[in-house]
């Protein structure tokens, strides 16, 4: 090398090495505490049956209005209500519209119950008139207006009432809700948690009849936890089923506005069954309901007349493993409805003809169909997400009812979360990589772009300014299956180094990390680390989504144990990397993740040297009924693929340091987990670090608790990785 060449190298050299070290540092006040790393947030229309106009509810020097606005190009086309109009007397926390959209309901004092449901002060609002009319002096669940707006049907107390809105009198449909015994119109907690669901009553299209569900939880054993709020705690207690255990005994009713009575659909509730699912079909003489046996591996759709008749059976299906409840199920006209279902292996879309009886399989592929996001009856056709791009990412589609003229609407790289609009004329579109904070488009059904809500580049550019890792996906083999793998590198990363290893997991059924969308703080604290000396590394191991039926079931009857195969092999595969200290692997979870952080610390105890379980299952003995026996079936038929995989049975065998984390106030993962692993560890004498959090739920939030939190598990992984 000549001189001049070798002074350029060197000045090169000398400018890359700049540029590194001018990189700006951050620390966790920048993630938590301050807005760094902000980001832009719109497109949570509200939009109107038009589809071209979207509400928002608006605050300002203590008046309040719903605003309307023009989709496309967002400018304010005017005021539909606003607090002068009821003479400043109310301060609603959410609104909604009713169907033809001439009513509005008005929510005040809103309060969370579990993760879903909530009550509040309710109000109907009439838009022509501003006429507003309080439905109960108390707090009500559920109001429905029907279709006529004729009469609103609540939920007070456990019991279903409908005001008539032109008497103004209120009838009492049910009588005999009690708490913690009879729940009408609602849902008991597993159901809400498990099925995804809280309301339990609708109207049909003709707004004469009422179905609700009616929950006998008198069988139910009673779980309780304490509130630590004054000098006395308050003792908060509900039903909650826990494996193996009674569940509630669910009917369905229907109550005919007319005759002034309910009738009990004969869906045999004497058996230990579920009903995940109730619909109103075309027909207002007809609800749909889903019915699932307790080991939930055969799924039926039955049809239920009005009149009471025995239900027929339209559909059935049945599994050696279980069946998915999904909410992908759509009538059209009066004698189709599309649905999905992964029995060819991958979840597809179906098209069935219940007056014919025949089937079509409108998707086909190693792929798998996510959500049903619209249908248009108008255009005949379906609008969907999903893997055909990649495992890694969402992306959608339209097809036509016919399994014709498919397209890809969003084919840029990256995670797609689509929001259609009412009317199905636009879609929005927040698009975003695993180093790209999601921008939000407003697009055309077509997939032609209209305009951008919200971008984020800024934010984006933010992570490259700061000392944000370098990131990568990839694939190992291990255990003779091939898995997915994303891998955060320290900006300034040395191969001819030695790095610790900081694994991140979940791992749950039908759940990934392995995505190429944004993680939001749990990226920004993984290149924080990376920051500060550290590889950190996902994998999506056996038993998770988006790769088929197969390889989501292949840990039926044996929850954890695949599951933690597959995490330790890629633990000691990463430790074989020449820039990695395999005496340096730590792994942390959150859920499901804290007990396969749990289970990799006692199964695998010569493999990670810590661990961080926030929030785990330790025994899936602990665990609700619903979730659990979907991939254990009870306790009494498969004791050892409870036993064999709950790490509380294996604290002797664990060498790592142990941080266990749990909120008090948790009604899903019971902080029992964590006492009674803890009790466990004391037993055999390990020792071990924990950190509890007083009155805090699942999600362990509010006011400074995510900054305290987040600073333990740093200190954690400093001073023991």
């Amino acid at each position: 090398m000549n001189t001049r060449n070798t002074l350029a190298f060197l000045i090169f050299a000398l400018l890359g090495h700049t540029l590194i070290a001018q990189k700006t540092p951050f620390d966790l006040k920048d993630i938590f505490a301050k807005p760094t790393f902000s980001m832009k947030s719109n497109g949570g229309f509200n939009t109107m049956n038009d589809g071209e106009r979207y509400t928002s509810l608006e605050r300002k020097n203590g008046s309040w209005a719903i605003n309307s606005y023009s989709i496309t190009d967002q400018k304010l086309i005017g005021s539909i209500i606003t607090s002068d109009d009821l003479d400043g007397k109310y301060s609603p926390a959410n609104y909604e519209f009713t169907g033809d959209e001439k009513h509005i309901l008005l929510y005040e004092e809103t309060e969370k119950i579990y993760r879903r449901s909530f009550k509040s002060l309710a109000y109907v609002i009439n838009i022509e008139n501003k006429k507003i009319t309080k439905i109960s002096d108390t707090k009500i669940m559920y109001p429905s207006i029907n279709p006529d707006n004729s009469a609103v049907a609540y939920v007070q107390e456990n019991n279903i009432y409908i005001l008539d809105l032109q008497s103004m009198k209120t009838i009492a449909v049910t009588k005999d809700g009690k708490k913690n015994e009879i729940i009408n119109g609602a849902v008991d907690w597993v159901y809400e948690e498990e099925f995804s669901m809280s309301k339990g009553l609708w109207w049909n299209s003709s707004g004469t009849h009422l179905a609700y569900y009616r929950f006998d939880e008198r069988a139910v054993k009673e779980f309780s936890m304490d509130v630590f709020i004054g000098l006395y705690p308050k003792q908060e207690s509900w039903k909650y089923p826990k494996a193996g255990e009674d569940n509630s005994k669910v009917d369905i009713k229907i109550y005919d506005r007319v005759k002034a009575r309910s009738i009990s659909l004969d869906l045999k509730s004497e058996r230990d069954q579920y009903i995940p699912r109730i619909e109103w079909t075309n027909n207002p003489e007809v609800l749909s309901v889903q019915r699932l046996n307790r080991l939930q591996n055969h799924w039926e759709l039955l049809f239920c007349n009005t009149s009471g008749t025995a239900p027929e059976v339209i559909l059935e299906e049945k599994n050696n493993t279980y069946v998915e409840v999904s909410d992908n199920l759509n009538f059209i006209g009066d004698s189709r409805f599309f649905y999905t279902s992964e029995k060819s292996g991958f979840n597809h879309i179906y098209c069935y003809d219940f007056i014919k009886k025949k089937e079509k399989a409108l998707t086909h592929g190693d792929w798998e169909v996510l959500n049903v996001v619209a249908t248009d009856e108008n255009n005949s056709t379906i609008y969907y997400t999903s893997t055909e791009e990649s495992e890694l990412e969402d992306h959608f589609y339209s097809i036509s009812f016919s399994g014709n003229r498919k397209k890809a609407l969003c084919p840029d790289p990256g995670n797609h979360q689509i929001t259609m609009t009412n009317g199905n004329k636009y879609f929005i579109d927040r698009h975003s990589g695993f180093d790209m904070a999601p921008n939000i488009y407003l697009r055309s059904s077509d997939g032609h772009l209209k305009t951008s809500l919200a971008d984020n580049s800024r934010t984006t550019k933010s992570f490259k300014k700061h000392q944000f890792g370098t990131s990568s996906f990839g694939k190992i083999k291990v255990n003779g299956t091939e898995l997915n793998y994303w891998m955060i590198k320290p900006f300034n990363f040395d191969s001819s180094k030695k790095y610790p290893l900081f694994m991140h997991t979940y791992g749950g059924p039908g759940h990934n990390t392995v995505t190429n969308s944004y993680g939001y703080t749990n990226y920004q604290w993984h290149n924080y680390l990376t920051s500060l000396g550290y590889v950190v590394v996902s994998v999506d191991n056996r038993g998770t989504l988006k790769r088929g039926a197969d390889f989501k079931k292949s840990t039926y009857k044996q929850l954890g144990k695949l599951e933690h195969l597959d995490q330790s092999a890629a633990a000691e595969y990463f430790g074989d990397l020449p820039y990695i200290d395999e005496s340096r692997i730590g792994i942390w979870g959150w859920s499901f993740g804290g007990y396969l952080t749990s289970l990799c610390l006692t199964k695998s105890p010569n493999t990670f040297k810590m661990g961080i379980a926030v929030a785990p299952v330790t025994n899936w003995r602990y665990y609700d009924n619903i979730y659990t026996e979907r991939f254990l079936q009870r306790p009494q038929d498969n004791p050892e693929g409870y036993d064999e995989n709950s790490p509380i049975n294996f604290v002797n065998q664990m060498k790592g340091k142990y941080l266990i984390i749990h909120g008090t106030a948790d009604d899903n993962v019971h902080y029992q987990n964590s006492i009674e692993m803890i009790e466990a560890m004391i037993q055999a004498n390990m020792s071990f670090d924990s950190e509890f959090y007083p009155n805090k739920n699942h999600s362990i939030y509010g006011g400074n608790t995510r900054y305290h939190l987040y600073q333990k598990l740093t200190d954690f992984v400093l001073q023991n990785l």
